[in-house]
This record gives structure tokens, C-alpha cells and sequence, in this order.
């Protein structure tokens, strides 16, 4: 069962719930409406999708565990749901190559008005199932290398991502147990799994982990399931890692709930 919104699709738990996994940016819908502000270029445009990666999870079988997965379908050039509602709307002015995203800035009047159609429902659907205290992993792919606009934000970090970036805001927003759960059960299928390197967690980490709700942030390298200059889906490799997330997450939430 799902349900639909103007922004995002609800897969809601079809057994007792166990957790939240939240999807904010592998939307590519542009309304009509935010088309003349966006470069016409759709690779330009594109750059910076989590590209599929809804596709990677087998989302009837976590609705079967007990897992509500939210889906943002809106494009994140349009409204970022992993940054803060005052820098959300047309949060990329430039993307992560440095090709210019925006071409025109919205009305005050209109962009108030966008941010309460196609943002705040997210953050508000994700509150009310999580009421009652459900864990949530915030799901992303991040490019295999870093670019200028990721040394620069984090100069730091190496320019060969690792397979997996796990992130709890630098020890604030979930159990260092539960984070630990996550980094040795990817370690232990022979992925490259790094804690908070090269990202801290975005938005929606910090906030929900802030408000005393166990939240982590998993990025996910896209060479691990896709050509990223081409920006399409690599089938034997996306199976591989659709198995590994299944396992990963039945693990996680089965003793999440074990340990209440």
C-alpha cells in the first residue's frame, strides 16, 4: 500500500512498523511551473540526483518487515527536502561541477507558497510516523570522486570516495551503537564503509536526530550501482547491492526492536 502526495510517495509498513527509511533526493519531477528558473540542460540539471536510488531497495519486501519508505519525487534542484525550509527552495544555485543550475529567482510570494505545498508535507509525514519514537536512515548516493565544490565545502577529505558514508551528525543524532551496527555489517560484506567522512548528515539527520529520534544518514557511492558519466543503472551490480541492503536493514531493525 502507498500514499501519494504532490511531492512524495508513502510505502507504508504492511506489519507492525519498525522503522522509517526517508528518500529525499532521487525525485526527477520539474514542475512545470519551477521549468523557466532551471537551466534547460538535463544533465546539467541532473548532476547532483541520487540517482534511482529508490530503485535500489526492494520495497515491498521492507514493507513486509515492517519499514515505511518515503520517497521525495520532486527534483531537488526545485526544493532540497535535506537542507533547512530558509535555504531549501532553488538550494543550488550552481551544482557540484559548477554549471549554473538557476537561471532566475521566484517571487517571495510564490516560493512561500511552493515551500508549503512541496516541503513542509515531507517533514510533517515523516513527525507523524515517527511518533512514536521509530528509527529512520536517511538514504543517498554521492558521486565516486569528490569535485571542487566537494574540497572546497570539505578540503579534508580524499578525492576517492569510499563505498559507504555513514553519518550521525558527528555523534548527535543516533546511538554510537547503532551507527557501529551499521559500519561493521557493511565491513563485513567487503564494502569500504567510513563514519561521518566525507558527510556529517544533512538535514533531516540533524533534525529528527535532534529531537531525540535515532537517525543516520547513508550515502551510498554511485559506482557501486551505476555509470555515472552515462547516468544509467548497471542491473548485475544494482541486484548485488539491493541483497546487501535487504539484509542490512532486516538486521538493523529486527534488533532495533529487539533492544526496546
Amino acid at each position: 500500500m502507498s500514499s501519494k502526495h504532490s511531492g512524495f510517495e508513502i510505502f507504508v509498513a504492511e506489519a507492525e512498523a519498525l522503522g522509517i527509511i526517508s528518500i529525499p533526493h532521487a525525485g526527477d519531477w520539474i514542475p512545470d511551473r519551477f521549468v523557466t528558473h532551471l537551466s534547460p540542460n538535463q544533465k546539467t540539471r541532473d548532476r547532483d540526483l541520487d540517482f534511482k536510488v529508490n530503485e535500489i531497495l526492494p520495497i515491498p519486501r521492507l514493507q513486509k518487515l515492517g519499514l515505511h519508505v518515503i520517497v521525495a519525487k520532486l527534483h531537488r534542484a526545485c526544493i532540497d527536502h535535506n537542507r533547512t525550509r530558509e535555504q531549501a527552495l532553488f538550494a543550488w544555485p550552481k551544482n557540484s561541477f559548477g554549471e549554473d543550475l538557476v537561471i532566475s529567482e521566484m517571487p517571495v510570494l510564490e516560493s512561500e507558497a511552493f515551500l508549503k505545498e512541496l516541503y513542509d508535507p515531507y517533514f510533517e509525514s515523516i513527525q507523524k510516523l515517527c511518533d512514536t519514537r521509530l528509527p529512520i536512515i536517511d538514504l543517498h548516493s554521492m558521486p565516486s570522486r569528490a569535485t571542487a565544490y566537494h574540497l572546497a565545502k570539505n578540503p579534508k577529505q580524499n578525492t576517492d570516495r569510499p563505498d559507504f558514508c555513514i553519518s550521525d551528525a558527528d555523534g548527535h543524532s543516533a546511538p554510537i551503537e547503532n551507527v557501529r551496527f551499521i559500519h561493521d555489517f557493511l565491513q563485513s560484506r567487503h564494502y569500504d564503509a567510513r563514519l561521518n567522512e566525507p558527510y556529517k548528515g544533512g538535514h533531516i539527520t540533524q533534525h529528527f536526530g535532534g529531537l531525540g529520534i535515532p537517525t543516520i544518514q547513508i550515502e551510498t557511492n554511485r559506482k557501486l550501482y551505476m555509470d555515472e558519466e552515462k547516468q544509467i543503472v548497471l542491473p548485475k551490480k544494482l541486484n548485488q547491492l539491493t541483497a546487501c541492503f535487504f539484509d542490512l536493514f532486516k538486521a538493523y531493525f529486527n534488533r532495533n526492536e529487539r533492544l526496546k
